[in-house]
């Protein structure tokens, strides 16, 4: 799933330097993507984020992954 959007332009892979010198991927919405959730502080980690999707916005989310729209 998560391949498929950010092939549509809605999820991005951002990276951050890890404290052993290298680099992290996260994903976060892009600005296309908010119109379908919003991106959360990672309780893992608070210089990520991480898609919430908003469940009103589900059905659309699905069908344009679905090619529908």
């Amino acid at each position: 799933m998560n391949t498929k959007l950010i092939e549509l332009g809605l999820l991005e892979i951002k990276e951050r330097p890890s404290s052993k010198g290298g680099l992290k991927e996260f994903k976060s919405l892009t600005d296309k993507g908010l119109m379908f959730g919003k991106n959360l502080v990672s309780p893992r980690n608070q210089k990520e984020t991480q898609p919430h999707y908003y469940p009103s916005k589900f059905s659309q989310l699905k069908a344009l992954l679905q090619g529908e729209v």
